[in-house]
Parts: structure tokens; C-alpha cells; sequence
């Protein structure tokens, strides 16, 4: 619209010039029109036409024939030169007037068509300016509600800030009220943390010391079923004809070498046969022989599957073994959730082995959730039925009071039993109680602790083998015997334990008993503190 408007002035100021030239050229030619025909009104002869008559024209006999009849028409200077001139100035004028009104008729034209056009140009911009104010008019009344608008906006605006400095005030007084709350809340909880990891440490410690002295959690049968079935021509017969019994039987013969020369390949030739038409105690010797590469080349899956045909008929050793397999992963995906399960049928039927297994896993939450009331009835079975690990197991429970009642007379008769079984820790923790005394129910005594460490160190039980080496070197209660320590030290920091590792290296770097080797020394220091053991 804008850019119309000023279109239409600049061209409008084009024509204007144009225009007054024309109006002025016009009005010129008009006044010398006026002033040529005054002058021909009065002109001699007075017989010239008036403006617009057509002009005739004169013969000379007209011309002589009007100046009279006795006029000389060849006279020079006489009457007709004179009159012939005047014709000719009348026609030139008439001629004239005649160009001049043509040309001033062209010239008005042309002004009246400029004069209009110049008027159609007015009145567009009048009607494009008046439209402009319109435009201008309708925008400002719209930015004048646009303006209410804004403002009432900018004062809403205004009054949210207001509140909302009133709520960051707030907030202020808020936030240093939690601050002194929070404060007052980490004092405590520091307080309490550190309590309960005084607490925890504690119980840590009591339980570091009941799990270290527990056996090796896990346990399979150690040899297939033992059969009394004897080699005979009667019993191979049998078993010829098919008689899974026998077959069996005969397996077990060639496994143990009764009344015939032991031979794994045709035990496990017999016992698979057996096994296949379902015999769930060959399914189970099978599974044995599989696992430990008796007579057929070692194979875990097969066992698996074996020990699992079997544990399904409701072999308990099968069951134990086969929850063994799931503990460790081995032929499966270890699933410690089937280990349980599996050791659990089995306990049910007194499979002592299964019972330790399953009260261990309880007792420690291994892969299960923690039991230790279960793990105490279970180990209480399997010790009931005479299993020494059980037996070791449960007396260290009842000495530290963690997870059953505290009973120190029943903890040290169950560890003499394991001991007297050959359990290499419960010989180490009587060891333990002989050397430092037991509350009152078992006195002191050198000579009793080193009977009980070097049992449990000739049979390889590092911790026995660095107490035995320590009683040793410091003589207490027992002859001094540095050299002898030093052969113990060196047994357990062989098997990796930090404190024998540091003790023999500290006996080498001073040459304390021994021979100096610093070289040797260092490195056994290094061990121990790849450890991060640290001397008391």
C-alpha cells in the first residue's frame, strides 16, 4: 500500500510540469489567435472571410472587374499590384488561423487529457491515502489493546514477583532451619554409624572367626557305593543274560577287585549297562566314574546327567553330588538355588553329607538367604549321625555363641570328636583353646596346643603350621627352636598366608635363627604385603 502511494505521487509530480506547459502553451497560441483576428477585422478591402469560412479564390478579371471597368490591368504601380497583395496577406493570414486553431485543438485536447489523467492520479492517492489512514488507524487502535494487554500482563507480572520474592524469603528461612536440622541429623547419624560399625566390626570379627575355623563348605561322596557283591563264574552268567542286579553287581566287582584283578574298563563296561535299563545305583557309579575319569575319559556333562537319573529315583548320594555339581557349575550352570534343593532331598533322607552341605549354605547365605537357625539344626543332624566336619563345625557355632545358645563344655567335646576323626581344624582350634585357656573350662597348656598344631600342620592346615612355627620361635611353653619355626613359616608362606610370609621374611633379613638372605627376604616381605598384611 505504502509503496502504491508513493508511486502514484512520484508520477503525479512527473505530469504536473508537463501539464503547466501545455496550459501555458495553449493560453499563448489562444492570445495570438485573438490579437491576429483583431487585426484582420480592420485590414483594407474589408472583404476578407471571417474565421472559419472557407477561402475562395479570386481571378484576375474578378479582381479587375471589381476595381471598374475603365482600371488599366497592366499598369505598373496602378490599382491591381495593390489589390493582389492584399488577397494574397488575407489568404496567408486565413491559412495561419486556420494551423493555429488546429494546433491549439490538439493542444487543448492534449491538456484536458492531462488534466484528467493527473485528476484519476489524485484521486487513486487520496483513495490509497485515505486507505493508509484507515490501516494506520485500525493499527493503532489494535496496538492500543495490544498495549492494555501488555500492560495488564506486565503488572500480573509485577505482583508474581512480589509473591515471589515473598517465597524465596520464605525459602530463605526455610533452608537455613533444614540446615540447622541437618546439622543436628549427621551429628546423630554420625553418631549412630559410628556405633554400629563398632558394632559391626565386633560381630564382623566374631563371625571372620566362627566362618575360618569352619570346614570346606562343600563336600561330595568320595567313592562310588561300595557293594559286598563278590566275582563269581554264577554272578557273570547273570549278568551275560542281562540281569541289571548283576550286571551291577559284577561292575562293582571289577571296581573293587573283589575275588578278581581290578579293572575300571570293564567295571564301567558292566555298571553303564546296568545303568541304561535303569539300575539307579549303577546310574550313580556311572555318574561317579564320569566325574572322575575312572575307566572312561573325564566328562562332566555325562556325569551330570548320570547323578541326575539317579537323584530323581531318589539316590541320596546321587542328590548330594548333583547339588554339589549345581554349587560349583559344573556340567550345568551353577544355579545355587538347585544346590539347595537337591542337598535338601537328600538331608531329608539323613544323607549326612547332604545335611553339612545344606546347613552351610544357610549359615553363610551362600546364594540363599541366611539361616543360621536352620544351618545349627542341620549341622546337629549330620553331627548326630557322626559326620566329623559337622561335628568341628558345630562346636565352633556353640564356642562363639553365634547362631545358637553359647555352650563352651559341648563346643570342646564336639571339636575332640572331629579332632580324633582327623579334622585338621578342629585339631588347630583345640590347639587354639590348649594355648590361650578357655574361660575357665580349659586351663592353659603348651604341650596339649602344640600336640593339637603339629597334627593339624602334618597334614598341610596352613594356620596350624605358623602357630606351631610361632610357639616354636618363642619358645612358649615348648624348647626354643628358631630353625624348626623358620621349616614352618616356610610351609604355610608357600600355601600363601600373609603372616608366615611376613615372620619367615623378617627371620631371613636378620639372620634371626637362620642364615641371612636378603635377597629371599625381600621377596617373601613383598608377598606379604601384596596381601596388604599388616603386623600387629
Amino acid at each position: 500500500m505504502r509503496k502504491l502511494c508513493v508511486f502514484g505521487m512520484l508520477l503525479g509530480m512527473l505530469c504536473l510540469p508537463w501539464v503547466a506547459e501545455a496550459t501555458q502553451n495553449m493560453t499563448m497560441g489562444k492570445q495570438a489567435l485573438q490579437v491576429q483576428e483583431g487585426k484582420t477585422s480592420h485590414a483594407p478591402g474589408g472583404n476578407t472571410p471571417a474565421v472559419g469560412e472557407p477561402h475562395k479564390p479570386v481571378s484576375v478579371n474578378e479582381t479587375v472587374a471589381s476595381n471598374g471597368a475603365g482600371a488599366v490591368s497592366t499598369g505598373v504601380g496602378q490599382g491591381l499590384v495593390p489589390d493582389y497583395k492584399a488577397q494574397l496577406t488575407a489568404e496567408l493570414k486565413l491559412a495561419i488561423h486556420e494551423q493555429m486553431q488546429t494546433a491549439l485543438d490538439k493542444i487543448e485536447g492534449r491538456v484536458n487529457w492531462g488534466v484528467a489523467f493527473v485528476t484519476a492520479l489524485a484521486t487513486i492517492f487520496l483513495g490509497v491515502l485515505g486507505l493508509s489512514f484507515w490501516n494506520i488507524r485500525m493499527n493503532i487502535g489494535k496496538l492500543e489493546k495490544e498495549s492494555t494487554v501488555a500492560k495488564q500482563e506486565l503488572e500480573n507480572i509485577c505482583k508474581a514477583n512480589t509473591q515471589l520474592r515473598g517465597e524465596i524469603e520464605s525459602a530463605k528461612v526455610i533452608l537455613a532451619e533444614l540446615s540447622k536440622l541437618r546439622k543436628i541429623v549427621t551429628n546423630a547419624a554420625n553418631s549412630v554409624l559410628r556405633e554400629a560399625e563398632e558394632l559391626g566390626k565386633e560381630l564382623k570379627d566374631k563371625a571372620k572367626n566362627v566362618v575360618a575355623n569352619l570346614n570346606d563348605p562343600i563336600d561330595s561322596i568320595e567313592d562310588g557305593e561300595k557293594s559286598s557283591m563278590v566275582y563269581s563264574p554264577e554272578l557273570f552268567e547273570k549278568a551275560q543274560k542281562g540281569d541289571a542286579e548283576a550286571q551291577y553287581g559284577l561292575g562293582m566287582a571289577y571296581y573293587t577287585g573283589k575275588n578278581v584283578t581290578p579293572d575300571f574298563f570293564k567295571a564301567f563296561d558292566w555298571l553303564l549297562k546296568a545303568a541304561e535299563q535303569g539300575n539307579k545305583d549303577a546310574q550313580f557309579q556311572v555318574g561317579w566314574m564320569y566325574q572322575q575319569g575312572k575307566g572312561v575319559v573325564i566328562d562332566n556333562i555325562k556325569a551330570a546327567e548320570w547323578y541326575e537319573c539317579a537323584a530323581k529315583q531318589g539316590h541320596t548320594k546321587a542328590q548330594n553330588n548333583l547339588g554339589v555339581l549345581y554349587f560349583e557349575g559344573i556340567g550345568f550352570p551353577q544355579n545355587k538355588v538347585l544346590a539347595k534343593k537337591w542337598f535338601h532331598a537328600a538331608a531329608e533322607q539323613n544323607e549326612a553329607l547332604a545335611q553339612f552341605n545344606l546347613a552351610f549354605m544357610l549359615y553363610i547365605g551362600d546364594g540363599i538367604p541366611e539361616d543360621k537357625q536352620q544351618a545349627v539344626f542341620w549341622y546337629r543332624k549330620a553331627a548326630d549321625l557322626g559326620y566329623a566336619k559337622a561335628q568341628n563345625n558345630l562346636g565352633v557355632i556353640l564356642l562363639a555363641g553365634a547362631g545358637a545358645s553359647k555352650d563352651v563344655e559341648e563346643g570342646i567335646r564336639l571339636l575332640r570328636k572331629a579332632a580324633a576323626k582327623g579334622v585338621d581344624r578342629a585339631q588347630c582350634h583345640l590347639g587354639e583353646l590348649y594355648r590361650d585357656g578357655c574361660e575357665g573350662v580349659l586351663q592353659s597348656n603348651s604341650l596339649e596346643a602344640e600336640k593339637y598344631f603339629r597334627l593339624a600342620a602334618e597334614q598341610g592346615y596352613a594356620e596350624a603350621q605358623e602357630a606351631l612355627g610361632t610357639m616354636l620361635h618363642d619358645g612358649a611353653g615348648i624348647p626354643l627352636n628358631k630353625e624348626e619355626a623358620a621349616q614352618w613359616y616356610r610351609k604355610a608362606a608357600e600355601q600363601g598366608l600373609g603372616v608366615a610370609q611376613y615372620n619367615l621374611g623378617k627371620m631371613l633379613e636378620r639372620g634371626d635363627g637362620i642364615p641371612v638372605n636378603k635377597q629371599e627376604a625381600a621377596m617373601w616381605l613383598q608377598k606379604a604385603a601384596e596381601q596388604n598384611y599388616k603386623p600387629e
